[in-house]
């Protein structure tokens, strides 16, 4: 069950990232309050008078309280899932930047039929060869957590992304066989619902895994 698995995560995956999509990264409600300074002129050596103030970028920083736990059960939920974190969302990263490089090098570098055709071929090739192993790693509960950030970094599911850009056929193909695992690609992720897991996410996005 769990080589099945790995087979449609990595192939579910690959196939997505050879679609040349425009990844659309989802605004989400952030959990934390940020402070930032910001400066929109920048002040040559003419500008500094007497009368000049100067300004100096400082970097957006997170203030992000810590989770409040039901109970021990749920405390030990979210160091599980801290992990899996750790292993998936640079993945799900990855995929966003993968589809926004391949849309623009398709818009602006490859665009007749022809040059499309081979530069895809090679791609795919290339996803499979660089990708293939670390998603091959993941167990099954790791899989379905990648399926649920594709959604949170693109906005859509894989099984829409399937379906837009692969076909209904494809897409009902690949989730009824992620069903039998127990999975499913039309995985979407909800701020509120995944409460737990946006904490982390934040707490990674704040550096705090780094």
């Amino acid at each position: 069950m769990h080589r099945i698995h790995q087979l449609i995560l990595t192939s579910t995956v690959c196939l997505i990232l050879s679609t040349g999509l425009f990844s659309r990264v989802s605004a989400q409600d952030s959990l934390a309050t940020s402070y930032s300074a910001h400066i929109d002129t920048v002040l040559t050596k003419n500008d500094l008078t007497s009368d000049s103030l100067l300004h100096v970028n400082l970097k957006s920083i997170d203030i992000i309280p810590p989770f409040k736990f039901k109970n021990h059960h749920q405390e030990k939920k979210y160091d599980e899932l801290v992990e899996d974190v750790k292993k998936t969302y640079p993945l799900a990263m990855i995929v966003s930047k993968e589809l926004n490089r391949v849309k623009k090098e398709l818009d602006q570098v490859y665009t007749s039929p022809a040059r499309r055709k081979k530069y895809m071929k090679w791609y795919q090739h290339y996803i499979k060869e660089t990708y293939m192993d670390t998603l091959k790693t993941l167990n099954l509960r790791q899989g379905r957590l990648l399926l649920k950030l594709i959604d949170r970094q693109t906005g859509e599911t894989a099984y829409d992304l399937l379906k837009e850009y692969r076909g209904g056929g494809q897409a009902f193909l690949w989730n009824s066989l992620a069903f039998l695992t127990g999975s499913s690609l039309k995985s979407d992720f909800d701020p509120e619902e995944d409460a737990m897991l946006e904490h982390i996410l934040r707490r990674y996005e704040a550096g705090e895994f780094h």
